[in-house]
């Protein structure tokens, strides 16, 4: 076994567990979270920068694992600089979810851990080019197919892209040259680009990123390259105002992000927070975690299947007045808790947290040694945080599933990994 497998087995330095600082990090957002969320500290720029420092030093030290980088941009995108712009308005929001995200990612990659420490099949024997063809074809598959399938062409296109990152990462198991493997990583990130340049409509940036980090955090694993954590942390900063001109164009600067649907699920889960609303959608906590599972379903062979409570949520609380039948809104992962358990969501947070790391669990089980199996599951996780467990379900299962019936397909007809 080489000592790169024996790392992966055993637990590398820079995966090892907590450390003082980090449990500091964690008691300094437990109190900053008590103080915004019970006691009505607003709390300004200083603050956030506090939860900043303390989530990258929670994080720190798992920015090379795919939870760890998932976990470091979706702070970056989804709190940090939408934050920056809506205190900049000046906007009445809590930094408490902010807190909450920070002490969520401690458990998580903690927790998680034991699936980083998979030890993949490294083999001379596997074919760096020939998984290169392979996957290249997967991927023009999924472009060719993607117009003529009209909505289903996203989940289409996805699935493909799923499925073509086993050959990606096959060939690093390979360790071909580093020529080839680079090759194997610029090819896969064209295709997302070339995907978002024709068929992309300008919603659902999340998909776009999500799409892009898959190479990423596939060629991070196999020692491509070293992720900086503060260059991840940078470019999903500067992700999110180029996500922004890229739908609106050039407008209103920073001020803009806070009238973005990038924040509206801080501004919602903060007035949330604050009011107490009561639940008045139709919907229960128990149909949206139905969702989680099923939401891929067709309401053709599920005619009771619930509705999307970020849908429901405009009808019952904003108003549908002024929208359009087909629109929803995000309330968050953490505004979906409070809004539909407010006399204790405080339990079903960690009840949910745990349920997504146990099916991430599964997953990585049943495909293992496949590491792509997980990334593809995390990389969803940003819009979990951003939209809630219907909106992740809605994306994360059209790739999921079929790169683990894929894989499990693989693992059989191979039995053992054998030369190709």
């Amino acid at each position: 076994m080489s000592a790169y497998s024996e790392d992966l087995l055993h637990g590398a330095p820079e995966i090892s567990g907590g450390s003082i600082g980090r449990l500091i990090a964690l008691i300094s957002c437990i109190a900053i979270f008590i103080l915004t969320a019970f006691f009505g500290v607003r709390g300004g720029y200083s603050v956030l920068a506090i939860i900043t420092f303390c989530v990258m030093l929670i994080l720190w030290r798992h920015s090379q694992q795919s939870l760890g980088i998932v976990l470091i941009f979706s702070a970056m995108t989804l709190y940090v600089v939408p934050f920056v712009s809506l205190i900049y308005v000046d906007l009445p929001v809590t930094l408490a979810v902010f807190a909450l995200f920070s002490m969520t990612a401690y458990v998580m990659v903690n927790v998680g851990q034991s699936v980083e420490r998979h030890s993949p099949p490294f083999d001379p024997s596997y074919s760096s080019e020939r998984n290169l063809l392979i996957m290249v074809a997967l991927l023009v598959l999924g472009l060719v197919a993607t117009p003529f399938v009209g909505d289903f062409g996203q989940p289409l296109f996805t699935g493909f892209a799923a499925v073509a990152l086993v050959h990606l990462e096959r060939a690093h198991w390979g360790q071909g040259s580093k020529i080839t493997r680079w090759v194997c990583l610029v090819i896969y990130a064209v295709a997302i680009c070339i995907y978002a340049a024709l068929f992309w409509d300008g919603f659902g940036r999340i998909v776009i990123i999500s799409l892009l980090l898959l190479p990423i955090i596939v060629s991070v694993r196999y020692r491509l390259f070293h992720l900086s954590p503060l260059v991840l942390a940078g470019a999903g900063g500067a992700m999110v105002f180029i996500g922004r001109v890229l739908r609106f164009g050039f407008s209103e600067g920073i001020a803009g992000i806070s009238e973005d649907s990038g924040a509206t699920h801080i501004i919602l889960s903060s007035e949330l927070l604050a009011n107490h609303a009561r639940n008045t959608s139709g919907t229960t906590l128990l149909q949206q975690f139905e969702l989680f599972f099923l939401n891929w379903a067709p309401r053709s062979i599920w005619p009771g299947k619930p509705i999307n409570i970020n849908s429901l949520f405009v009808d019952s609380y904003l108003g549908r007045a002024g929208y359009s039948e087909e629109h929803s809104t995000a309330l968050g992962f953490f505004g979906e808790q409070i809004y539909l358990a407010p006399a204790f969501w405080l339990l079903t947070v960690p009840i949910a947290i745990a349920m997504a790391l146990a099916v991430r669990a599964l997953i990585g089980r049943l495909a293992q040694p496949y590491y792509s199996s997980v990334v593809i599951y995390d990389v969803w996780l940003v819009t979990l945080f951003w939209g809630g467990m219907a909106s992740f379900a809605a994306r994360a299962w059209f790739t999921v599933i079929p790169l683990v019936i894929y894989v499990i397909f693989l693992k059989y007809r191979e039995a053992l990994p054998r030369s190709e």
